[in-house]
This record gives structure tokens, C-alpha cells and sequence, in this order.
């Protein structure tokens, strides 16, 4: 008994850890796909501001779900590529695991 309630402790630690990371790459994803998106559709105005702007917002609506995040919004011919990074919220102090998520879109043309 003394040695399960510890082990029982750790993987429940385990357990909300592993939901954080996935919380915090869901948040990097939905970031990258918003900015990629508000990117591609500003294609003739300044989409890397925008692209970069609409990501801001979407890690403002996560309330902190991931912490000290960077967005860089960079293109080329066939569209706007965003990348999100950050780390996840940790309960053990110093572990910060890294989360990167990337996107993708062509650029919006009207025909």
C-alpha cells in the first residue's frame, strides 16, 4: 500500500500533464490555422501583420494555455506559412515542455 498510493500519484501527475501539453498544441494549432487564414485572404495588404495579428488574438482567447508563444508568418509563391510556439503549463516546475505548430494556406484569389 505504501508504495502504490505514490505511483498512483505520479501517473494521476502523468495523466494532467499529458492533458496540458495537448491543450497547449491545440491552442498552437488553432493559432497558426486562424493566422494562415486571416494571412492568405489579405494577400494585396499587409498579410504578415494581419496573419500575425490574428494569431495574437486567438492566444488572448486561451487565456494563458500556453505560455511565452512567438508567431512568425512568413510566405512565398503559393501561400502564407505560420508557425506558433510556446510551452505548455507544467506542474512539475522547470519541466516547460516546447510546443510547435505550423499552417498552411494558398493565397485567396478572386476570379
Amino acid at each position: 500500500m505504501v508504495v502504490l498510493l505514490p505511483a498512483l500519484l505520479l501517473l494521476v501527475i502523468v495523466g494532467v500533464q499529458a492533458a496540458l501539453y495537448y491543450y497547449a498544441a491545440s491552442i498552437a494549432s488553432a493559432a497558426a490555422q486562424d493566422a494562415a487564414r486571416a494571412a492568405a485572404s489579405a494577400k494585396d495588404h499587409d498579410w504578415q501583420a494581419t496573419g500575425t495579428q490574428r494569431a495574437q488574438a486567438a492566444l488572448d482567447q486561451s487565456h494563458g494555455g500556453l505560455e511565452h508563444a512567438q508567431v512568425t508568418v512568413t510566405g512565398d509563391v503559393t501561400g502564407p506559412h505560420t508557425t506558433v510556439s510556446g510551452r505548455c503549463l507544467a506542474l512539475v516546475p522547470g519541466l516547460g515542455l516546447q510546443v510547435v505548430r505550423s499552417a498552411s494556406m494558398p493565397w485567396e484569389e478572386l476570379t
